[in-house]
């Protein structure tokens, strides 16, 4: 508990009755996001809500006393509320950024990544990387930036393909935030940032990049300067009835809108991830692709899907939906069978449970319904609500 308190103090030091703010432990507003975080974390349970009741932060016993039994039980995974309702910050800290200079930079690229760049200063296009067998590595972002390119991708697959082409790329010393929702927009736009395309100011990159279904944005900073930005945006976002999220909640919202997420779709061609047009070159039609379903409980990842009594298919990812009842997730299935509204059968641990195919995207994002010229959160209440598509 010292550790998630971030207190010098030894645990037998700290007063159960001590304040946690002002005169106490002198915790700030942003210390106190950052504990709700880690306390959902390490412990699984919601303390406080955004613009809700926070009596379990006044002092360490009835924070203590809110843990252990008088919180709401969460999945740390659970979708992300703050992205669909308001706006949500995160920094990405898997991300990497590699940058490439020079007369063959354009043709190293090219050589490394299935995609033929139509980019001029001030563009970004978004493509796969594929291993040897052409299947899904991780999703790569290229920007580019007067005389350079910046290519951000998660885990080292793409400075091994670079090399492999006689490519000599850079890791930049620099951090990737996120931050997304329907009213990310005005956070950013509050704090000068440039919003539309790739724009840059200074040392600092702004991309759009709406992945969870929401405006969406990446910031491209050095790093020694990304805590103090993420505090500064996380503080904005507090003001629009957002704030900090994770990158379990920020993945979860991505798969909402059936969009490619590293962790849960590596390992498949583009064709089943229905990602054709992200690559170049004649290929192939798939056999099977992933199609979004909906059940009423879990079942273990890898699990194999049966209809009319035939194995079919099998579940890549299951999540919770969290705000609606049920879980919801990704299966790869033939062809001829992936469509909506098939019912298909899967065996877990409380016995058979019913699939059932869905439309992607499986939400209606807020941002849909906002006219950036026109709505502000000051009149969020003219926008219809984030909703559930199936």
């Amino acid at each position: 508990m010292a550790d998630l308190l971030m207190s010098d103090l030894r645990p037998d030091e700290l007063e159960p009755d001590v304040s946690l703010f002002a005169d106490g432990l002198g915790l700030d507003s942003i210390d106190a996001v950052e504990l709700v975080v880690a306390v959902e974390k390490e412990f699984g349970v919601r303390v406080a809500e955004e613009g809700g009741d926070t009596r379990a932060l006044r002092s360490l016993n009835t924070l203590l006393d809110a843990i252990e039994g008088h919180a709401v039980r969460v999945d740390t995974t659970l979708a992300a509320p703050r992205i669909r309702h308001s706006v949500g910050v995160c920094a990405l800290p898997k991300v990497r950024v590699l940058e490439l200079r020079g007369p063959d930079a354009w043709a190293q690229i090219e050589a490394a990544l299935p995609v033929r760049l139509g980019l001029r200063d001030g563009d970004a296009c978004e493509t796969l990387l594929l291993d040897s067998g052409q299947h899904a590595v991780t999703w790569v972002r290229i920007l580019c930036i007067e005389d350079r390119f910046l290519l951000l991708s998660e885990g080292d697959g793409l400075l091994d393909a670079l090399r492999a082409v006689g490519a000599q790329p850079e890791r930049a010393p620099l951090a990737v935030l996120a931050v997304d929702g329907p009213f990310a927009w005005e956070v950013l736009n509050a704090r000068d940032v440039p919003l539309f395309g790739l724009r840059t100011d200074g040392d600092e990159v702004c991309v759009q990049c709406p992945q969870t279904g929401e405006f969406g944005y990446l910031l491209v900073l050095p790093e020694s300067a990304a805590p103090a930005r993420l505090a500064a945006l996380t503080l904005g976002a507090e003001g629009l009835g957002g704030g900090a999220v994770s990158v379990d909640e920020r993945d979860n919202a991505t798969l909402q809108s059936f969009r490619f997420v590293p962790r849960w779709m590596a390992g498949r061609l583009p064709e089943e991830l229905q990602l054709s047009w992200a690559v170049e070159g004649g290929r192939p039609p798939a056999e099977r692709r992933i199609v979004g379903f909906r059940c009423d409980r879990v079942l273990p990842s890898g699990t194999g899907l049966t209809l009319d009594g035939a194995e079919v298919g099998v579940v890549l990812v299951i999540q919770p939906f969290g705000w609606d009842e049920g879980f919801f997730g990704v299966a790869l299935l033939p062809v001829e069978v992936a469509h909506p509204g098939q019912r298909l059968l899967g065996r877990g641990d409380q016995g058979e449970v019913e699939l059932r195919t869905v439309s992607a995207p499986m939400v209606r994002p807020r941002s849909r319904g906002v006219n950036r010229h026109v709505h502000s959160w000051a009149t969020a209440d003219q926008v219809p609500p984030a909703a559930v598509l199936v």
